[in-house]
């Protein structure tokens, strides 16, 4: 398998990524197929960058933009291959997502607020559902708010509800659960799967001043 003869069958089977450290995206190199000898496997990859800029009529610095040379570098000399499991994000021939574990994300930090706010849209790369967190802190006068877990279209560039919540007008941990397959609880969990797009909105019936926080635990 070590041996450079194995260069000229180009049988080796892996997909080769380099990890973009500006926009944590994973840049794509098709290797030549067939073998399984990992230290060939990096000699291989600068050619096929190469090849694949001129079946594309680009430049191969194109398919590298925002990537240190020192990272490319290490990929291209080590002894190695840097082998990761992805799955193709539908963004573009070159691009690949790294694959996610559960994760932990805090959305809105806790502050005082008076009208509906947003998160920004977030991306799904492969979780199926979540545990969304509310905690409300503190309430001056009477607020009255009310959750909404949505998916987006992003076609027409309009939100969908997934799962929307009573009013909350109490200080309080409020948690909201998405996932295929759970029993659904009226405004506290739905059996569904979380999609490409999502956000998570907080409604504000009047504006009174309300403090709160939103995280979320995203599970595959």
């Amino acid at each position: 398998m070590g041996s450079s003869g194995m260069v000229g069958q180009k049988i080796i089977p892996f997909v080769g990524v380099v990890n973009n450290v500006i926009t944590n995206d994973i840049i794509f190199y098709e290797p030549l197929k067939g073998n399984r000898d990992g230290a060939l496997f990096v000699a291989l990859n600068l050619e096929t960058v190469n090849d694949r800029a001129e079946r594309l009529g680009v430049q191969a610095t194109d398919l590298t933009e925002n990537i240190s040379a020192s990272l490319i570098g290490a990929l291209m000399t080590a002894s190695t291959p840097m082998l990761l499991d992805n799955n193709f994000d539908g963004t573009g021939e070159t691009r690949l997502r790294r694959q996610q574990s559960n994760i932990y994300n805090n959305l809105l930090t806790n502050s005082a607020r008076t009208a509906t706010t947003e998160t920004v849209d977030q991306d799904n790369f492969n979780w199926r559902g979540m545990h969304a967190i509310l905690n409300v802190t503190s309430i001056t006068g009477s607020p009255s708010i009310t959750f909404r877990l949505q998916g987006k279209d992003e076609t027409l560039n309009v939100y969908y509800d997934l799962l929307v919540s009573s009013a909350i007008a109490t200080p309080g941990v409020n948690v909201f659960k998405l996932y295929p397959g759970i029993a659904p609880i009226a405004n506290n969990a739905a059996s569904d799967i979380l999609p490409r797009i999502w956000r998570i909105q907080i409604e504000h019936a009047n504006s009174d001043s309300i403090t709160y926080g939103v995280s979320a635990n995203l599970v595959v």
